[in-house]
């Protein structure tokens, strides 16, 4: 499973590489089993991406 998101004052935490992460329009955004994830890099995002879909 996944970390859960963690949210301060409009900041979330990239739950693949722990990077602070302020979301805007175009941050990399996945949906995981009803929880929303924000990541740094689309990168980061298409690696959860490929370890939720097992």
């Amino acid at each position: 499973t996944s970390p859960a998101v963690t949210v301060t004052a409009g900041e979330v935490t990239d739950p693949v590489c722990g990077m602070t992460v302020t979301p805007v329009a175009d941050t990399p955004q996945l949906r995981v089993d009803g929880a929303d994830h924000w990541f740094c890099s689309t990168a980061c995002r298409d690696s959860l991406a490929r370890t939720a879909g097992r």
